[in-house]
């Protein structure tokens, strides 16, 4: 799960454009795993623009980049001031924004779900090593819909991330709708999740969905567990 990573994706655009294949390759490698390329690069390696794919076919919007002598700045679909470093990235004021279809990226499972509305990915600071990630970030689901759920309004959510090294902790809420999560888990950066929480209705159209799909359930509320690699 490269929630973290996800959010400086379009800084690995820019240098995919035009920068030397080397290093345009090493950095795809490090953060997306070959999942994300550019399209119609414009410009040039120090000031240009291009649009942003993830999964060969769907559309996160256009990046603009300008390198200046100590960083790089980035617009469009993402912005952000990247500090590019021997032992890795820093970045600083981190705010992206993608349709949520993106989260499919995250997880197979997730595709399955359809989810649909619009993913932003905010940080004041992060340092992303190999192996490491330090700082603070939050991913926030505004608008939630999942094709699953016949298309219902699930309200807006957030994850809070705190990066501890090889370890992310990730704290669920709810910011407003119809659907409260709580919850919360890890995720380390050798992809091990564990996930668990709950999940409670605030009308009738989300109870009835959420009575047909929750295995486990008491109080009023669904309870989930979510767990994916190597123990943590």
């Amino acid at each position: 799960m490269k929630l973290l990573a996800f959010g400086c994706v379009a800084y690995l655009a820019a240098l995919a454009a035009l920068a030397p294949p080397a290093l345009t390759m090493k950095g795809l490698s490090f953060f997306s795993n070959g999942k994300l390329e550019v399209r119609n690069p414009q410009g040039s390696a120090w000031a240009g623009s291009a649009r942003l794919y993830a999964g060969g076919r769907m559309d996160l919007g256009e990046i603009s980049w300008r390198i200046g002598f100590a960083d790089i700045a980035l617009g469009g679909a993402a912005r952000a001031s990247i500090e590019v470093r021997p032992w890795g990235v820093a970045i600083r004021g981190l705010d992206a924004t993608f349709p949520a279809a993106a989260l499919a990226l995250l997880d197979p499972a997730l595709q399955a779900l359809g989810p649909q509305g619009t993913l932003r990915v905010r940080s004041e600071r992060l340092r992303l090593e190999r192996g490491s990630v330090l700082g603070l970030a939050e991913l926030e689901w505004r608008d939630a819909r999942l094709e699953r759920a016949r298309g219902l309004a699930l309200g807006s959510h957030v994850a809070r991330l705190r990066g501890a090294g090889a370890r992310v902790d990730i704290e669920l809420a709810s910011l407003a709708g119809p659907l409260r999560i709580e919850g919360g888990g890890t995720w380390t950066t050798s992809g091990a999740v564990r996930m668990s929480g709950s999940l409670h209705a605030q009308d009738r159209p989300i109870g009835d969905f959420l009575r047909g799909v929750c295995a486990e359930s008491r109080g009023g509320r669904c309870y989930f567990r979510y767990a994916r690699g190597s123990s943590l």
